[in-house]
């Protein structure tokens, strides 16, 4: 194999390039060097040297040669130090100093390597300006020969450029860990990072061989900050990460315990939360600042860093830790500083989006109106732009309420008022940009509750588009935007597209779990997982699906998250229709009368629109088993939901017309032409006209196919939807 010969290439060339300079040694001399055994049918006796006509088949220069030589011997450089190499590297880095020093040490130890091996680097720095070997292979020579996608194989080929690619996986472990510090980058990214670090630390310490391996390595790990972590100035996640690294660099400058190491700890915590990144460090770090600011009675710390600790956790998926910390904040405000304070409203903001999320959408909606209420009384005493600042956060977290309720009209409508208000004030005060692209998703988030899936994928994809233009691919709100435009093209037929989006993803990464938001990862999981369903083509669709859901389940479990939770009640739904696919529907049928009764009681929460999905789902597995006490079951869970009062649920919502749906073709089949076409109204009345559903919504491309069922005469007739 290739592999094998450039293996023995490489030895036989870090033997002779040790003890001849470059210009004295041929290719010749090193095919003659070659151990490697003959074919079966080849003359030459095993373990004789090969031809130069044979190592023109694998390789084309010198400079090829002798880059695989210094390939070889730092193979063997690392199989020695791999044990302390690792012993060293038992644990990631968790700041941006950290992740510095771990790339910093790496290309100290390709540094050092290039100094004990002198006189073989310097031959490879002869190798990699020979121009005669760079060129294309000459006619009498044999067609250049792919090359294996390994250490050797990425050598030979850059060695055949000019460059130095020997130290590139060494350098790309090490800059894979240091990510998990500094933020995501793309697979194709840390390669060029790593690629370009391997030529430029191999150059400069074969040119400057008196210079010390550490300050090498901390100027070019300061350069692989500055060009592939940092890059353009100006780009909103750039800033962050820099005004992250500032407070770094200023809470390790400080003495520990005193005044302005707590002052600096804070900013730092308040900078991580900032990058949209970093929820998980943040929330770790605000903790142990709060319970010292509160110890020592210094209430205004106190109450900013219980109330930032509990938004931390939020975005970092944690409800429960998150409320904690909310009710505390707003007991705290109370006792500090009386139910005037607007860090009253502050907590009460933060408890709505807590709750919204949590799936008590009648706690949120209520929370986030008396948070309003106050600051609406605060701002038209004394108007100003933070005043209105605050005001459009406690906006937004009604709005997002009404989101995750029954009245997704309503959402749409405040979500509109909340982007116009924003997008006015963009320019005259302390909103940014990213604020005006929030209220973009919560718009677009509101569309796809109210089943407008034309409108929402426009706002969700100018939204993502705009997000990636300013940097942040992996910031929360764009995976959220990410994960909000898969759920459409989902429910829009485009699973492909939706697997597609994914796929490529920083949300789907472990690395995203455990640093910015497990609740998302979660989510973008089952999405992922639902699109593979969605294509049965696909192969092991079933099975990439099934792994997929498993470690959602897994990542739950480990979070402690319980079935009251909307996140584990939208997994079962989707376990239910793997198990469906895999052929076992009783075991999906018990998986969702399981999650039905873990839904909590609607009088004291609010109506969630999951119970109706959840139900909707179940309908449709109790029918398909034929049974009729299953389908008396699944009419009456149907019933149930059309039953609901239109301040739950409105009369277009999209599981209200699924539950029609789903009865109009239980009374198509069982032959009952009444109720079937009192049943299709919805859909073939004048009242249709008004639905604000779009045309390619599964719900409602199931209800054109069931109405070519009805009878030609029973299509008609003009009912309104008090009717229903």
């Amino acid at each position: 194999m290739i592999e094998n010969a450039l293996s023995e290439i490489g030895k036989a060339a870090a033997v002779l390039f040790r003890e001849a300079p470059y210009r004295d040694v041929g290719l010749e001399r090193v095919g003659a060097a070659v151990r490697l055994p003959a074919p079966a049918r080849g003359r030459q006796p095993t373990g004789a040297g090969r031809s130069l006509m044979w190592v023109y088949t694998v390789i084309q220069g010198k400079g090829q040669a002798v880059a695989l030589g210094v390939a070889t011997a730092w193979q063997d450089h690392v199989a020695t130090a791999r044990a302390d190499g690792e012993a060293a590297r038992d644990r990631l880095p968790e700041t941006l100093i950290e992740a510095r020093a771990r790339v910093a040490e790496a290309v100290a130890a390709v540094c050092r390597f290039v100094r004990a091996e002198g006189p073989l680097c310097e031959q490879l720095a002869s190798g990699l300006s020979d121009l005669s070997h760079r060129g294309p292979a000459p006619r009498s020579r044999p067609k250049e020969r792919a090359l294996p996608d390994s250490l050797l194989g990425r050598t030979a080929a850059a060695a055949r450029h000019g460059r130095c690619a020997v130290f590139t996986d060494w350098l790309t472990t090490a800059l894979e860990e240091a990510r998990a510090a500094v933020g995501w980058q793309a697979p194709s990214e840390v390669g060029q990072a790593a690629s370009e670090l391997s030529d430029l630390a191999f150059r400069i310490a074969v040119q400057d061989p008196s210079a010390d391996a550490d300050t090498l390595g901390r100027g070019l790990s300061a350069y692989w900050f500055e060009r592939f972590v940092l890059g353009d100035s100006g780009v909103p996640h750039t800033e962050a990460l820099r005004a992250l690294d500032g407070a770094e660099q200023a809470v390790a400058a400080m003495p520990t315990g005193s005044a302005l190491a707590a002052a600096s700890s804070m900013l730092r915590a308040r900078a991580a939360l900032a990058t949209g990144i970093h929820h998980r460090r943040a929330a770790r770090e605000f903790r142990p600042l709060a319970a010292e600011f509160t110890a020592a009675e210094r209430w205004e710390e106190a109450s900013d860093a219980t109330s930032r600790l509990g938004l931390a956790l939020l975005r970092g998926g944690d409800l429960t830790g998150a409320d904690t910390e909310a009710v505390r904040s707003l007991d705290l405000a109370l006792s500090a500083f009386g139910p005037e304070d607007d860090r009253v409203a502050r907590a009460l903001t933060l408890q709505a989006e807590i709750a919204a999320v949590a799936g008590r959408p009648r706690p949120a909606r209520e929370l986030a109106e008396r948070a309003e209420r106050a600051r609406t009384v605060r701002y038209e005493r004394r108007p100003g732009q933070e005043s209105w600042r605050r005001l459009t956060l406690s906006r937004a977290a009604r709005v997002l309420a009404l989101c995750h309720s029954g009245t997704p009209s309503r959402a749409a409508e405040g979500a509109a008022e909340l982007l116009a208000d924003r997008r006015a004030h963009l320019r005259a005060g302390p909103l940014t940009p990213s604020g005006v692209l929030d209220a973009d998703r919560l718009l677009g988030l509101a569309l796809l509750e109210q089943g407008d899936l034309a409108g929402a994928e426009r706002v969700l994809r100018g939204a993502l588009a705009q997000r990636r233009r300013r940097g942040e691919e992996a910031h929360t709100s764009t995976q959220r935007l990410v994960a909000d435009l898969a759920r459409c093209l989902l429910l829009s037929g485009e699973p492909e597209q939706s697997g597609d989006l994914l796929a490529a993803a920083p949300g789907l990464g472990a690395w995203y779990e455990t640093t910015v938001s497990f609740r998302l990862s979660c989510g973008m999981r089952r999405y992922h997982a639902e699109s593979l369903l969605a294509r049965p083509e696909t192969p092991d669709a079933l099975s990439l699906s099934g792994e997929l859901l498993d470690q959602c389940a897994e990542l739950l479990a480990r979070h402690g998250v319980t079935g009251t939770d909307p996140l584990a009640g939208a997994l079962a739904r989707s376990r239910a229709r793997w198990l469906t696919a895999s052929g076992r529907p009783d075991e999906a049928v018990l998986l969702l009368r399981a999650a039905a009764a873990d839904l909590p009681d609607p009088a004291a929460e609010g109506y969630r629109p999951q119970r109706a999905a959840l139900h909707r789902e179940l309908a449709r597995l109790l029918t398909e088993h034929g049974r009729t006490a299953d389908r008396t079951e699944a009419r009456q869970l149907l019933d149930d939901v059309l039953a609901l009062p239109t301040d739950l649920l409105e009369p277009a919502h999209p599981h209200r017309l699924a539950a029609h749906c789903a009865l109009l073709e239980l009374a198509l089949d069982e032959g009952r032409p009444t109720d079937a076409e009192r049943l299709a109204r919805p859909f073939t009345t004048p009242a249709a006209e008004t639905l604000r559903i779009d045309e390619r919504h599964p719900v409602l491309r199931r209800a054109r196919e069931l109405q070519a069922r009805l009878p030609e005469a029973d299509a008609g007739g003009s009912v309104g939807w008090d009717d229903l």
